[in-house]
């Protein structure tokens, strides 16, 4: 049995739609977000703010949030296929944190301090050593099951540490970071020359 052309015609125009389709499904690109668990660490809205106190002076400093945090979604590789990776940056008002990004694509968390100390926590990825540049590298995450702080008991305390040298002597810079999920950082310190500077939470009201 003979197709006329009309049949051989539209044949044609299916198997070409059919193809056409079958590649971009191929070339569909599939999206990586943030895992709730770095959300609860780091990702809050406008409204909540954070308080430490320096246990050395008794000086307070405080950070607030009346912006909500932005997305960004990056695209990493050559083709369409490759994934795309969500992003989030949170800014805050005041000095002792200014911002903190959340990165899914190598599931870490940066705080940024105006400061002389940079607040990055290491990725949560238990025995996982990650060096920064050739003077600096992380300690493995802990998990402290509870901690007191300013008579306050906080459970399920995340603890992770990087080393540095200081570019003035060459002296070991020790800085120590506590996160708990749903309220953040509650606690950072920073040890040289022996002398232990921590700043710890006092008070805090957070939205998620």
């Amino acid at each position: 049995m003979h197709m006329n052309k009309n049949a051989k015609y539209i044949i044609t125009i299916i198997v070409i739609i059919l193809g056409f389709n079958i590649s971009c499904k191929k070339e569909k690109s599939y999206t990586y977000y943030i895992s709730q668990e770095l959300k609860t660490y780091a990702v809050f809205q406008p409204g909540s703010y954070w308080v430490y106190k320096n246990e050395l002076t008794g000086v307070l400093d405080s950070s607030y949030i009346n912006i909500p945090p932005g997305y960004t979604y990056t695209h990493l590789g050559e083709h369409l296929s490759d994934p795309i990776w969500e992003s989030c940056n949170t800014l805050y008002c005041g000095n002792f944190i200014y911002s903190s990004y959340v990165d899914q694509d190598k599931y870490a968390i940066d705080f940024y301090s105006w400061g002389s100390t940079c607040l990055m926590s290491n990725k949560f990825k238990p025995g996982f050593l990650y060096e920064i540049q050739s003077n600096m590298y992380f300690k493995d995450v802990d998990e402290i099951d509870s901690l007191v702080i300013n008579n306050n008991k906080y459970y399920h305390v995340l603890n992770t540490q990087y080393l540095s040298k200081s570019i003035f002597d060459g002296d070991s810079i020790i800085y120590s970071y506590y996160l708990v999920k749903s309220l953040g950082l509650i606690k950072i310190s920073k040890k040289v020359h022996n002398i232990d500077t921590s700043w710890s939470l006092l008070r805090y009201h957070v939205v998620q």
